[in-house]
């Protein structure tokens, strides 16, 4: 009883008890230790005992079994004597069994099927046991057709067809090309079972699933339900019975009636059910019912135990429709059932990825749900930031993440803000890079959740990085970011705070051309006495250079010829203007301006962050310089502009394409064309520059300029304002031939202009050669090529539209 229930420790006790003072061996009990001593995997002991065992002829069977069941056959042949036997059945028997273990039947398993036939053959008999071992153990060695031809052979040399033997035959013929016989070995074993007297038995689960499939394929449904019925009379376990089949076909099938009824058997009696059948199930229940029978059936399987195989596609299944039906009640109950089953970060990243797809507001509550549900609130939070950290959502659910925190008086750690912050940061990246359309998620929104959470996420320590990343973030999403910029930075630790962050609002400043933000920025530096660097001196040079419009930009110019120019505008002295010392009146100032007057402020301005450069020891840059250059050229300063490129070949810099397009606008701004198309042409040619070199330094350098697409531009737009369009045909022919593609403003005004010009064949080469560039259409483009075809019988020739 204690080596069968596997109460080991009892039974060496016992065992002790039996042998203590008792020098003599007895049988019976030495069996029972052999066997025990085998089930423990106590082989020393086991074989020990064997060799008392084996002196018994009735107690060899039972020892060759055992030893067999070891692996040790070796040792069984060795230890038993054969051709001392009797022959007899139990000896046929014995030789059987050990023909299993022998070595070469595993490499030719046939051999144990002849050996099987010859015993029989000259009239013994297999035992039930050793008859169904054979053919497992053919299965095993050759195969299914040799098994199944294993077990027909020797059901027809007379093995009788025990239970066992015909449950091994449902087995085998499921897993063959002719399920339908297991229908003809069901039928016999029907009859055998009902008039048997079982305490247990062991069914195969997946013989007696195919079986129901085979029987609704090959007869009805009808039939596999009968036979689904007998199963359920007899001693087996009803997790073993074939539920799915039957499941998947009333419900594939429309069957509701039949299919209340076999869930109610599950459901009443909390059977469990296999995955395929829970997942056929919980797709039914999503798709054809209400939010609350899906509920309760997800409550049946948290009651029998199997909730942990609903798959991750199904909850989220389940929190979308009961989120769209407002069942509240039963949206949390699942949801804390999930969280109770400690899926891991993949579950939480599936769902945050679908739910988000769906509906960001369902992901929003609930995470929040999920924060609110969970004992351990900042390890749930961390889990579901940590799950979403490669998601398009994830700025949802760290917004979620934080307000839960809070309302829930939790305070978040440094790590759980440094998530959050920087999962809010990496978002806004994304969906400046994206079209307004192509994002759900607007950089409104995401400032704002940079601008509620910050302060607290600075005084739980996080680090200056994403401090200085958010800050760029609420300074470039809108013009009163700068201030609340300046705000969070007054309630930091002086100490802590770098001139990185001053950076990140003069971005901002920079972006929105807030004079009066650069001045704040500009002073409170100077109050705390932090050092500006080359890189936030330029920032600030940029913002007083654009925050006047350009007399000659990329996109809009107007050309100035030699005899239209003001002959003051090239003046070296500039007439002190009275500026007002109150920042709130800079950003008036510069509004209420307007032409060189205003340029002029700029460049004042511009010039006094110059001379910063030598105050603090820093070297200027090449965008110092070319910042310098525009604002010369605006506040036409010709002079000290062409005067400026010979520091800058001084400071040991030398051209880049920044600063020569700076000064190729320079010359077209002064009418000197033939200057700007000098430059033009000397860019990356060696030999021109070599003989330009002779008689003016500063066009040294210029062979190792690399061309751009801006260098073309701007003598295109130049050309088209001038009424020249060959000119500027030229220029776009030879951008294209180069491999450069414009941006896409330069085709519009390309074709606008010759439109206007009714100029039909540079029109269409225009087209021809952004076909052949692959360039993207505008709406513009399209506009002025459909008004254009209508206005001028362009589709009666040539249409351009053909070209893509």
């Amino acid at each position: 009883g204690y080596h069968r229930s596997g109460q080991f420790e009892m039974f060496d006790a016992l065992v002790a008890r039996l042998r203590t003072g008792d020098t003599h061996s007895h049988l019976e009990l030495d069996k029972i230790v052999m066997l025990n001593a085998a089930s423990r995997g106590d082989a020393k002991l086991a074989l020990a005992m064997a060799d008392l065992v084996a002196q018994d002829p009735a107690s060899i069977p039972a020892v060759v079994q055992t030893l067999c069941k070891m692996g040790r056959a070796d040792y069984a042949m060795a230890l038993v004597s054969l051709d001392k036997l009797p022959d007899n059945n139990i000896t046929a028997n014995i030789r059987l069994e050990l023909a299993i273990s022998d070595a070469k039947v595993a490499i030719n398993p046939s051999e144990l099927s002849k050996a099987t036939l010859a015993m029989i053959d000259r009239g013994f008999t297999p035992s039930f046991r050793l008859a169904r071992n054979v053919v497992s153990a053919i299965w095993t060695l050759g195969g299914h057709g040799m098994a199944i031809r294993a077990y027909n052979q020797l059901l027809a040399a007379g093995v009788p067809k025990s239970t066992n033997m015909m449950l091994l035959g449902l087995k085998l013929h499921a897993h063959s090309s002719e399920p339908e016989a297991m229908i003809g070995i069901f039928d016999e074993l029907r009859k055998q079972l009902a008039a048997t007297d079982f305490h247990t038995l062991r069914v195969p689960t997946r013989a007696i699933s195919a079986l129901v499939m085979t029987l609704i394929e090959k007869r009805d449904v009808d039939a596999a339900q009968q036979a689904f019925d007998f199963l359920l009379t007899l001693p087996i376990p009803k997790t073993d019975l074939p539920f799915t089949p039957l499941l998947r076909y009333y419900i594939n099938h429309r069957m509701p009636d039949r299919l209340s009824t076999l869930l109610s058997r599950l459901v009443q009696h909390d059977i469990p059910l296999d995955a395929a059948g829970i997942d056929c199930c919980c797709n039914y229940f999503a798709a054809s019912v209400e939010a609350t029978d899906f509920a309760n059936f997800l409550r049946y399987l948290d009651r029998s135990q199997t909730l942990d195989r609903v798959s991750d596609s199904l909850f989220t299944l389940f929190f979308t429709t009961s989120a769209a039906e407002y069942r509240v009640v039963d949206f949390e109950w699942a949801l804390d059932a999930l969280i109770k089953l400690n899926r891991p970060k993949a579950t939480w990243r599936a769902i945050v990825d679908q739910l988000g797809k769906n509906d960001p507001r369902i992901l929003s509550t609930m995470v929040h749900a999920a924060v609110r549900l969970s004992t351990d609130k900042l390890e749930m939070a961390r889990m579901l930031l940590l799950s979403s950290i490669k998601s398009e959502w994830r700025a949802v659910v760290a917004d979620a993440v934080l307000t839960a925190l809070h309302e829930h008086k939790a305070a978040a750690s440094s790590r759980i803000y440094q998530l959050a912050l920087s999962a809010v940061v990496a978002t806004w990246n994304r969906v400046q890079r994206l079209a307004a359309s192509d994002s759900k998620i607007t950089k409104e929104f995401l400032a704002s959740v940079l601008d509620r959470n910050l302060e607290s996420a600075i005084a739980a320590g996080i680090g200056p990085q994403v401090i200085c990343h958010a800050l760029l973030v609420i300074s470039l999403t809108a013009p009163t970011g700068v201030s609340r910029c300046l705000e969070i930075m007054q309630t930091m630790d002086p100490r802590e705070r770098r001139v990185q962050h001053y950076g990140a609002a003069a971005r901002g400043c920079k972006r929105f051309k807030l004079i009066a933000g650069i001045n704040a920025v500009r002073e409170e530096m100077l109050r705390n006495s932090v050092a500006p660097t080359a890189k936030l001196l330029n920032n600030f040079m940029a913002c007083y250079a654009t925050a006047a419009p350009q007399s000659m930009s990329y996109m809009e110019e107007v050309v100035t010829r030699p005899e239209q120019q003001d002959a003051a505008s090239d003046s070296e002295s500039l007439e002190p203007l009275a500026l007002s010392n109150n920042e709130a009146d800079d950003d008036a100032l510069f509004a209420n301006l307007s032409g060189i007057r205003l340029h002029q402020v700029a460049l004042e301005r511009v010039m006094s962050v110059w001379n910063e450069f030598a105050r603090q020891g820093l070297t200027p840059t090449h965008e110092t310089y070319t910042l310098m250059l525009q604002a010369l050229s605006n506040a036409r300063k010709f002079t000290q502009g062409e005067r400026l490129i010979s520091e800058l070949l001084a400071s040991g810099l030398g051209h880049n394409q920044d600063t020569v397009y700076q000064w190729i606008r320079l010359r077209m701004l002064r009418g000197d064309i033939k200057g700007a198309l000098c430059l033009f042409r000397a860019i990356g040619n060696t030999e021109r520059c070599e003989q330009l070199a002779r008689n003016s330094s500063l066009y040294r350098g210029l062979q190792k300029v690399s061309l751009e697409p801006k260098h073309f531009a701007i003598f295109i737009h130049r050309y088209l304002s001038s009424e020249e369009p060959d000119k500027a045909m030229r220029f776009f022919c030879a951008m294209h031939e180069l491999g450069f593609r414009g941006q896409p403003w330069i085709y519009s005004l390309m074709l606008n202009t010759l439109a206007n010009a009714d100029r039909r064949d540079l029109f269409v080469e225009t087209m021809k050669r952004m076909a052949a560039s692959k360039i993207p259409l505008s709406n513009e483009v399209m506009r002025v090529v459909r008004e254009y075809s209508q206005t001028s019988g362009l589709t009666r020739g040539s249409d351009p539209r053909k070209h893509w």
